[in-house]
């Protein structure tokens, strides 16, 4: 059987510290399925960016190489398991009051943090659905001040609140 894999790369592409990790699953997965029992298969692997890691270690299915350059890559950029993400989700049907109370959060975090080592992305509206807008961020901390961030953000709760009678949820991820 013949598998193959067009534009292999395009994950790469997207903003997450996670994407070579998912172009290397991708691969591998879907290279996975040439072949079954006693039956050989082939797999094409096209790609514009054939000289990237993550593509050349699903090429050669090298696991092992390629845990060893992902895990050096996050931590030279310190991505998990370096450090935590946190991610932040505003939630309202009033797109403006999701907006202001991200900013609010986010303004306080950065008024209380004080010399933790925190970095935040920027403020992202992410795609409405069923009429309710979602407004999203995300911090990055050392694994030593994960906790006094915790902290940090329950006082935020409080420090940030708004006097606007609409609904607003706030979701946390860690």
């Amino acid at each position: 059987t013949l598998v193959g894999v067009i534009a292999s790369d395009i994950s790469l592409y997207i903003s997450s510290y996670k994407s070579s990790e998912d172009t290397f699953q991708l691969i591998t997965q879907v290279s996975g399925r040439a072949g079954r029992s006693y039956k050989k298969g082939d797999v094409i692997i096209q790609s514009y960016n054939p000289k990237h890691y993550a593509i050349m270690y699903a090429a050669d299915n090298s696991y092992e190489g390629f845990y060893k350059e992902e895990l050096e890559e996050r931590r030279t950029f310190l991505y998990p398991p370096f450090s935590k993400i946190i991610n932040l989700e505003f939630s309202s049907t009033y797109e403006k009051l999701a907006i202001k109370w991200a900013n609010a959060y986010l303004y306080n975090i950065g008024k209380i943090i004080g010399n933790l080592d925190v970095q935040a992305t920027k403020i992202i509206k992410l795609p409405k659905i069923k009429n309710v807008y979602r407004i999203h961020f995300s911090l990055k901390v050392c694994p030593q001040d994960e906790q006094m961030l915790l902290k940090v953000l329950r006082r935020v709760i409080n420090i940030s609140k708004i006097n606007d009678k609409k609904d607003i949820d706030l979701n946390i991820k860690f």
